[in-house]
């Protein structure tokens, strides 16, 4: 279950070029995103980049293969907003920690529902989370 209402806004197939919103909380609101996916590889790779203020972001999902098993990251390119940088802050830090959260709580289900012996599931961090 993905953490705040989807809403699928183009026809056609998913993939590049297709528009979604998304409305996430920010400081107590919701505010709700207009988003266009940018890169589109499955089960690879997801990207999509906000395309209507008023938060200017990439984000970016890549799967990949190890040894354990598989990899998940998570890289968040945000600009700045142009409140204030105090305002800005917030705004990042509630966008960083709620990826954050969503990470944590993926991985939990994936412990849930790994088989007995599996390595279980594990959040490395926030890197490559970043703004400017």
């Amino acid at each position: 279950m993905w953490p705040c209402p989807v809403r699928r806004t183009s026809p056609g197939p998913l993939g590049v070029g297709a528009t979604f919103t998304q409305t996430v909380t920010v400081d107590g609101r919701g505010v709700t995103l207009t988003e266009e996916i940018i890169a589109y590889e499955p089960p690879h790779t997801l990207a999509y980049r906000s395309i209507v203020d008023p938060l200017p972001l990439t984000c970016a999902y890549t799967l990949e293969a190890t040894a354990e098993g598989a990899r998940l990251a998570l890289a968040l390119e945000i600009a700045e907003i142009g409140h204030s940088v105090a305002a800005d802050a917030v705004i990042i830090d509630a966008i960083v920690s709620a990826a954050g959260r969503d990470l944590d709580a993926l991985a939990a289900l994936l412990e849930e529902r790994a088989p007995a012996g599996a390595t279980p599931a594990r959040q490395v961090g926030t890197a490559g989370c970043y703004h400017g």
